[in-house]
């Protein structure tokens, strides 16, 4: 067995260590012809296994998956900043509606508005919370 041979085995890992985006195996080139001694036949089998991992990222098919993954997890991301979005806007509503009803219960306790105004407002309220409570459980 060669020190170098391993060395320069080490140092082919190492640089795999480093990858982090897929297609960039495909610009590792494995090192060929080491002395490993005992070894040598796994050696042979790791550098046949990973030509064909080269080979299997060279298709195409591939990367178009891996592309068309990631937009959509990107789309995800979106859609659930919107989700979050509306979600602020329906609690700020409800609490906007909460404080009318509330001023509403108070002018009809003083007698300045009907009856009829104060359950108005009340169904009005009831159902912002019950649109909120909806979009809360359905998302």
């Amino acid at each position: 067995m060669d020190d170098r041979d391993l060395k320069e085995l080490y140092s082919f890992f190492d640089s795999l260590k480093s990858i982090e985006y897929i297609p960039d195996y495909l610009h590792s080139d494995i090192p060929k012809g080491l002395n490993l001694g005992a070894m040598s036949t796994s050696y042979t089998s790791l550098v046949q296994q990973f030509e064909e991992f080269q080979l299997f990222l060279r298709q195409s098919a591939v990367f178009v998956k891996i592309k068309a993954l990631s937009n959509e997890i990107e789309q995800i991301k979106r859609l659930n900043q919107s989700l979050t979005k509306q979600e602020n806007f329906f609690e700020k509503d409800v609490a906007l509606t909460e404080k009318d009803f509330g001023r509403h219960t108070i002018l009809r306790e003083q007698g300045v508005i009907a009856d009829l105004e104060k359950k108005k407002q009340n169904q009005r309220f009831s159902m912002k919370r019950e649109t909120l409570r909806l979009f809360v459980l359905k998302n």
